[in-house]
């Protein structure tokens, strides 16, 4: 059987939120890394300069960009 919990790694040890009532399994461990700040996409700035982009437009945005998808 599977299970799946969510925990922090710090300093070696694996801290859990819930108590885990197993002696020994078996375990795979994947690392979720914290991104910076700079990683995280756009910042307000850059994005202020597309406010309003889709207000314009007489067909629905979804289709409008599905027929220029289509087109190229």
């Amino acid at each position: 059987m599977y299970r799946t919990i969510e925990a922090i790694y710090d300093e070696g040890k694996i801290i859990t939120d819930e108590p885990v009532n197993i002696k020994k399994a078996k375990v795979l461990i994947t690392i979720l890394e914290d991104k910076s700040e700079e990683d995280k996409g756009m910042k307000a700035r850059e994005l202020i300069k597309y406010r309003g982009i889709l207000k314009n437009f007489e067909e629905d945005p979804v289709l409008y960009q599905r027929r220029l998808r289509d087109e190229w």
